[in-house]
């Protein structure tokens, strides 16, 4: 015979063979539960080995050996709650095979290796169970010679009995081979069936190909019978068995591996029989002590000899289900805060990544960035109520002396007492949430505040550095020159105030194959000056208000040798939406049109500098040679 499969490796949960679930009471005790149940175990036939490898509170974990169906397997029993609406308390019992459990295998084999070392019976006690059990029935077999003249009678009987076995177990053979052919049909008509849904479902097939995969052929037929025995020879010639449970693995199809049905495995199904001993000892164990959920209707909600109130174990059940839905909703709730603080430090970063070469440029020292604090360095201003009110808190407490006041009357249900308490738990951990939501929040205006506080020191520092740097002098003294020489003096955009501003950034940009040119952006203007490359210092600016544009990115084509820039920036005036200059800058255009969003949002909320030089009178920049900005010229007309 091959190999059995090898045992599934660690971490890996083998997959069981059957699955039942039982509905239980919730005012039945845990320890009253799982008594029934091992006692099921202790109630098996004599001639099955049974060992408990486990039981601890809702939890028990045994082994079974049926040495008449020569078949071991394990039971896993746990007594949980089911997360639906209604909150029921189920009996989960899981039979695995045996050999998925190493333990559970060594255990029970030393037990059937002391079992084999008891005293072997007598030959002749040995012969006369053997032919017992070949007749069918118990025979007296005498031991002494002078009992063969009762021996004559008795052996014609047994030749009788015997007749009758042989025709017995030929007509079981023919049933267990018409059931095993049904099965084989069933299982090849849902692996069609799944095959078909995995292409759209079999109403999108066309009727010709769905009585090709039925193997229907053109008809008529004679009869009904004759149409279901042509389509059933043809499930069962093309019937694929089932892999076992402990056989599925990645190797197998999606489609085979979703199709691994016990019953209709030829290495499971015997299992699957066995089981149901022990699951009908169960389920008759809990019926006969009141314990199922089905026994309401004999013995209401909270009368004896059921609590007056949920178990305990219930009760941390819903404790449980209460704070993972709690946990789910905080977790969802923090992320979407985390996101928001993420997005916003990225732009804060993106800001002070293009600032820091400037100051570099100005021989400013930059300041250092702020640290952040860690979640837990924040206090928590909440107080558990299971510290107050041991051990569920106050809520719930008053919520099951409220059930206990009303069951003797009747005056509430099942359903209404589970609600009452599970609503209680939740107002308590909406609490937690509301807490533990509000430190998360101060966290994160933390963080926030800092980054922004960092970017607005170093935009300062930009702003004020003429005071000690030359060449941050020399940088606003040629803005300022270039800014009155723009050719779109007193048009829509240009700022009705001139300032001697610091550059914050400076970097070069792309009109088009000749012509090209630089950007200088202040905290409240934004300058651009090109040049014609055929022609030789053929320069021109323009300048705008930032507080009068807005910004639009195109995106184009990948960059090439002749393409440098591909990116198109839209310069787009507030007031009319109209576009009035475009470049390519060298930087990326999401990174500046995110830097020139910060800036215009930070000009509106800071105040000029105590040394910024403002330009209000227009008399003022002619003594300095210098058109003044109510004048309008055209862009020609600049070329110097």
């Amino acid at each position: 015979p091959p190999p059995p499969p090898p045992p599934p490796p660690p971490g890996e949960e083998p997959l069981p063979v059957r699955t039942v679930a039982i509905r239980v009471r919730p005012d039945v005790l845990c320890g009253a539960v799982m008594d029934a149940v091992h006692h099921a175990f202790e109630i098996l036939p004599k001639m099955c080995t049974t060992h408990v490898l486990k039981r601890q509170g809702g939890h028990l974990r045994g082994a079974v050996y049926n040495p008449d169906k020569q078949i071991a397997y394990v039971v896993d029993i746990q007594l949980c709650t089911q997360r639906n609406d209604d909150l029921e308390r189920r009996l989960i019992v899981r039979f695995y095979h045996c050999q998925d459990d190493e333990e559970a295998l060594l255990e029970l084999g030393q037990i059937l290796q002391q079992n084999q070392q008891c005293v072997p019976p007598s030959p002749q006690v040995v012969d006369r169970e053997i032919l017992g059990a070949a007749s069918g029935n118990s025979i007296a077999i005498p031991a002494n010679q002078s009992d063969l003249s009762s021996l004559s009678s008795t052996t014609g009987y047994a030749a009788k009995m015997m007749g009758a076995v042989v025709e017995e177990n030929e007509l079981l053979a023919k049933e267990r081979a018409a059931a095993n052919r049904h099965m084989k049909q069933a299982c090849s008509l849902v692996q069609r069936l799944m095959a078909a849904q995995q292409q759209g479902g079999v109403k999108t097939l066309d009727i010709q190909k769905q009585k090709t995969w039925l193997g229907m052929g053109d008809g008529p037929y004679d009869s009904k019978g004759t149409m279901q025995e042509m389509i059933g020879n043809h499930l069962e010639s093309n019937y694929k068995a089932c892999p076992s449970v402990r056989e599925e693995n990645k190797k197998a199809s999606p489609t085979i591996r979703r199709l691994t049905l016990p019953s209709l495995s030829a290495k499971d199904w015997p299992l699957l029989d066995a089981s149901w001993t022990l699951t009908r000892h169960i389920v008759d164990e809990l019926d006969t002590r009141d314990c199922t959920y089905n026994t309401l209707g004999t013995l209401p909600f909270g009368q004896f000899p059921s609590l007056p109130t949920l178990d305990v174990q219930y009760c941390s059940q819903l404790r449980r289900l209460s704070r993972e839905n709690m946990i789910t909703h905080l977790l969802k709730s923090a992320k979407e805060l985390e996101d928001y603080a993420t997005l916003a430090e990225y732009n804060c970063a993106v800001c002070i990544t293009l600032l820091v070469p400037m100051l570099e440029f100005y021989g400013i020292p930059a300041p250092a960035l702020p640290k952040a604090k860690a979640l837990d360095e924040y206090p928590l201003d909440y107080v558990p109520p299971q510290q107050t009110c041991p051990p569920w808190g106050n809520l719930v407490m008053e919520a099951l002396n409220q059930i206990a006041a009303k069951t003797p009357t009747g005056e509430i249900n099942v359903e209404d007492a589970i609600l009452l308490v599970y609503q209680a738990f939740t107002k308590q951990d909406d609490e937690e949430q509301g807490a533990r939501l509000q430190r998360k929040n101060i966290q994160i205006m933390d963080r926030l505040a800092n980054m922004q506080s960092h970017q607005k020191t170093l935009i300062q520092k930009i702003k004020d550095s003429h005071m000690e740097s030359r060449q941050a002098t020399e940088s606003a003294s040629i803005f300022l020159k270039s800014a009155q020489r723009a050719y779109n003096v007193g048009k829509d955009g240009y700022p009705s105030v001139l300032r001697e501003e610091v550059p914050l950034l400076d970097f070069k940009i792309s009109l088009g194959a000749s012509k090209s040119g630089r950007c200088y952006i202040t905290t409240r203007s934004i300058l651009f000056t090109t040049t014609y490359i055929p022609i030789l210092r053929s320069t021109s600016s323009i300048l705008f208000d930032l507080s009068k544009v807005t910004f639009e990115v195109e995106e184009n084509p990948t960059s090439s040798l002749l393409n440098p820039f591909p990116n198109t920036m839209n310069v787009v005036l507030k007031s009319s939406q109209q576009v009035v200059y475009s470049f390519r800058p060298a930087i990326g255009p999401d990174r500046l049109k995110t830097f020139v969003t910060i800036i215009q949002g930070l000009s509106d909320e800071s105040s000029p500098s105590e040394y910024s030089q403002v330009v209000n009178d227009a008399q003022v920049v002619e003594n300095r040679g210098v058109v003044a900005p109510d004048e309008t010229q055209s862009e020609e007309s600049y070329l110097i």
